[in-house]
């Protein structure tokens, strides 16, 4: 059986292949997922390895090891993910920061039940440290966005 030769002949690339929606929002929810997971990975390992976060010296240690490769993975994420990107770092430091609140809230409650040493830094850090981590990664969000202007239904970068 040979082929019919009706077909209209295109020469090669002269053709704009179209994404649909479904790949688009499939492609997105990945973008988003992953940044917010390896965001938050990255960013609370080092308290999990040096568990004594009773003192400033080790909390500030695990801040230094931890939030560096978070924010260059937020900032990779931004960029070439979009706001899809940009969303999932702002979710990712979001958890960290409610892990950070709760990791120095539990330190405060063991040393006032006298169940554990008493820390050496005020208690206001409970309160500063995730509150600043979390406007911090809203700021480079949204400075590292990549600009979008939307014409009709498309959008043209």
């Amino acid at each position: 059986m040979e082929p019919l030769r009706t077909d209209e002949q295109l020469a090669p690339g002269s053709t704009k292949r179209v994404q649909d929606m479904d790949t688009a929002m499939l492609g997105g929810c990945m973008v988003f997922l992953s940044t917010a997971v390896l965001a938050f990975a990255f960013a609370v390992w080092p308290h999990l390895a040096y568990p004594n976060a009773e003192r400033a010296t080790t909390v500030r240690m695990c801040l230094y090891i931890g939030l560096p490769p978070s924010l260059l993975i937020g900032i990779f994420a931004a960029r070439r993910g979009g706001v899809a990107g940009a969303c999932g770092f702002v979710g990712g430091a979001l958890t960290t920061s409610v892990f950070f609140f709760l990791r120095l809230q539990q330190v405060f409650v063991t040393a006032d039940s006298r169940t554990g040493p008493t820390p050496n830094y005020t208690q206001a850090t409970l309160y500063l440290l995730p509150l600043g981590w979390f406007l911090f990664a809203v700021m480079v969000a949204l400075v590292v966005t990549p600009r979008v202007r939307f014409s009709g239904l498309g959008a043209e970068k």
